[in-house]
């Protein structure tokens, strides 16, 4: 299958008038500017080694492990002497738990994994004395092209610098920055176990882009595996949403009331 462009993209719209706005003088920091824009960072939107092929490995190992400690327990027997009992125990019990650590440890360490993945922007943007930072995903937000797959569109970083009234956010395929003036609309989003928000903000007097910032909800997914327990949904807490709509609206996480399935 043919690789995927950015002519095919849905944020090419946005990118072309990104250009635009600099192709007279292109700063050597796009963030010292005061403009809104969408910029690729390479020729292709997602290539490479990425933090959902990461995420897959830790998955594949936390299933391995959690069978290797199937396995070893099967080795206990009633004939086996206490000593070699209990070491076996202790070490069928480690590898399971090792297991489901797996399953976590990408979601907790997700900031230092998408960082690593960026590289030196990403550094950069962690650096940074001031402002909130959370990783998540950037996708379409047309659910009917919405698909679950390894990549997805992209991968980010997304700092909310108080200071400047702006969103600084590093992609693994692109750059952009939000000043609080451009943003047109800020919606729930929730797409499978994804829970986040759809953000529109202007780069131009004839162009927007339309972007779902999102992450997975572990226990979103456990309401959709367990539907006698959907009435928990309503105090899922939307991160995403939250911090976005507290960024722009000023107002302090605390006192929005925002349900996590809308």
């Amino acid at each position: 299958m043919a690789a995927k462009t950015w002519e095919s993209d849905f944020r090419y719209p946005a990118m072309q008038a990104s250009v635009r706005k600099f192709r007279d003088d292109f700063p050597d920091d796009l963030f010292a500017t005061e403009e809104s824009f969408c910029v690729p960072v390479g020729d292709r939107p997602v290539r490479g080694w990425t933090p959902g092929k990461t995420m897959l490995v830790a998955l594949v190992l936390g299933f391995a492990l959690l069978g290797g400690g199937v396995a070893i327990l099967s080795f206990v027997d009633e004939e086996a002497d206490d000593i070699s009992a209990t070491l076996l125990t202790l070490l069928a019990v480690t590898s399971s738990l090792s297991g489901i650590a797996m399953f976590f440890l990408p979601l907790l360490l997700d900031r230092y994994l998408v960082a690593w993945c960026i590289g030196w922007r990403g550094k950069e943007l962690l650096d940074q004395p001031d402002g909130d930072v959370f990783a998540a995903e950037v996708s379409d937000t047309d659910r009917t092209r919405m698909k679950i797959q390894i990549d997805g569109d992209d991968y980010v970083l997304v700092r909310m610098d108080e200071t400047q009234g702006r969103l600084w956010i590093e992609g693994v395929s692109a750059r952009y920055q939000v000043q609080r003036r451009d943003v047109l609309a800020i919606e729930p989003f929730q797409f499978m176990n994804y829970l986040g928000a759809e953000l529109e903000y202007r780069i131009d007097d004839e162009t927007s882009l339309r972007i779902a910032i999102a992450r997975v909800s572990m226990l979103w997914e456990v309401t959709n595996q367990l539907p006698f327990l959907a009435f928990l949904r309503k105090r899922i807490p939307n991160r995403p949403l939250r911090y976005l709509q507290t960024w722009w609206t000023g107002v302090e996480e605390a006192e929005l009331v925002v349900d996590g399935a809308s």
